[in-house]
Parts: C-alpha cells; sequence; structure tokens
C-alpha cells in the first residue's frame, strides 16, 4: 500500500503515518486533490483566528448515514450541517461487526483506531490493516467494509470537504509542542488521562474526550500531568 508523503514521517511517541488512497479502476492509488474557496458554506472566513472548547456532554451520538452503526459528532460545519452536506466532520464511532461504511463524495476521510486489537479495512481486492493508533486516510466515497479484530474497536474519524481544506496530519501523541504552526485549523482531543492545554497564552485543562478546535492559531503546547494518549489533527484551508 502507498503511504502518505514523506514530510508527515517524523511523528512523536505512539504515531503512525498517514496513508492517502482512492481507487482508479479497482486498485487503491494516491490522490491530490486541491479546489481553491476562501469561505465555509456559512460565509465565515477562514482567515478568523478562533479557538473552541468542546465538551463530551456537548457531542450527538446517532445512527451511521447508512444505519449501520452508531456514531458520535465531536463537531460538524457549517452550523446546523448533517451527514449530507458538513464540510467539516470529527466523529467517534464503535465498530462491533463487519459493517460497510458510509459514502461522502467530496470528503476525504482519516480514520484513527484509538481502541481494540485492529481493524481491517477491505477494498474489494484491495485491504488495509489498522493497529491501534494508526492513521489511514482516504477518499470517502469509498465503502470499505471495517472488520473488527478479536472484539469490537474504536475510531476517531476527521473528515474533511476537498473544496474547503486538506488533511495534512493526523497522529496520536504522548505530548505536543507546536510553537510555529502556519493559518490553518488544529483539533486536539484527549483521548486518556488529564491534559494541560497552551493556546497562544490561554491555558486550559482537559478530561477524556474533551476537546478543542481551534483556527490560524500560532502555537499550542498539550502535556499530561502523569501520562496520557491524545489526538492530534493539523488541517490546511484551501
Amino acid at each position: 500500500m502507498l503511504r502518505w508523503g514523506t514530510a508527515l514521517t517524523q511523528y512523536e511517541a505512539f504515531a503512525a503515518p498517514i496513508r492517502l488512497t482512492t481507487l482508479v479502476e479497482g486498485h487503491l492509488t494516491e490522490n491530490h486533490c486541491r479546489v481553491m474557496a476562501g469561505f465555509w458554506k456559512d460565509g465565515v472566513s477562514k482567515e478568523m483566528k478562533s479557538v473552541k472548547y468542546l465538551k463530551q456532554s456537548h457531542y450527538e451520538t446517532k445512527p451511521w448515514k447508512n444505519e449501520q452503526g452508531i456514531t458520535t459528532d465531536i463537531y460538524l460545519e457549517p452550523s446546523g450541517a448533517g451527514h449530507d452536506d458538513f464540510e467539516f466532520r470529527i466523529s467517534l464511532a464503535e465498530i462491533d461487526k463487519s459493517s460497510v461504511f458510509s459514502s461522502f463524495p467530496g470528503i476525504d476521510r482519516c480514520i484513527t483506531l484509538i481502541e481494540g486489537e485492529g481493524l481491517q479495512l477491505e477494498f474489494g481486492e484491495d485491504s488495509v490493516y489498522l493497529s491501534v493508533n494508526e492513521s489511514y486516510r482516504f477518499d470517502s466515497e469509498l465503502c470499505p467494509v471495517g472488520v473488527p479484530m478479536k472484539g469490537a474497536v474504536r475510531v476517531m474519524n476527521v473528515m474533511v470537504g476537498r473544496q474547503s481544506g486538506e488533511i495534512n496530519d493526523c497522529r496520536i501523541v504522548s505530548a505536543l509542542e507546536e510553537p510555529h504552526l502556519t493559518p490553518g485549523r488544529v483539533f486536539f482531543c484527549v483521548l486518556a488521562g488529564v491534559w494541560d492545554v497552551k493556546i497562544e497564552g490561554d491555558h486550559r485543562t482537559l478530561q477524556m474526550f474533551e476537546s478543542v478546535i481551534a483556527d490560524n492559531i500560532g502555537s499550542i503546547a498539550c502535556h499530561p500531568r502523569f501520562k496520557g494518549v491524545a489526538i492530534y489533527v493539523n488541517i490546511s484551508f484551501v
């Protein structure tokens, strides 16, 4: 299988490389697609700086788009969007049996296995195996079959419309220091432990499954108070 670039290979502890694929003539291959756009669908400029802290009590659990499973939406954009018209979505899902993924044309998905023994993604004749803490990126118009190995697994999905942005980085971290961020979007979510988060001088404490979405910030630093695991995502606007 093709791996996503060389710029994303220097990861922290627990990290795994992203791989980007799409289906061409029955085989998986790399895909690079950019469409220029300066605003989200609700008219909010992508150049604005913003920081949003999200609590688990505000997340919404609902069926998958194809009703083959249950998902918990952490964040959807634009405001009021559903599973048919979002440009940016972050969600958690538990997969306890072989299930066909929903199709989202025009959307790139990065899936990360955060709990469980392993997950097989079957794309027809091709397949991809994910170990815990490994991420994989693919064209979400595809509908792979997700096969959990040795019991139920939990995954985190980051989905971005190609007209709005591109996923540059998605990794599991045990600590995070990004002092010189370029304009774009950052997502950080605690998976275990209690974390101190500093964004441009503002300090917050995040508990398990609490998260932050920040646009166009200059720096972020996140450290667990003892031991912890979190997921970090970086997205560039296009």
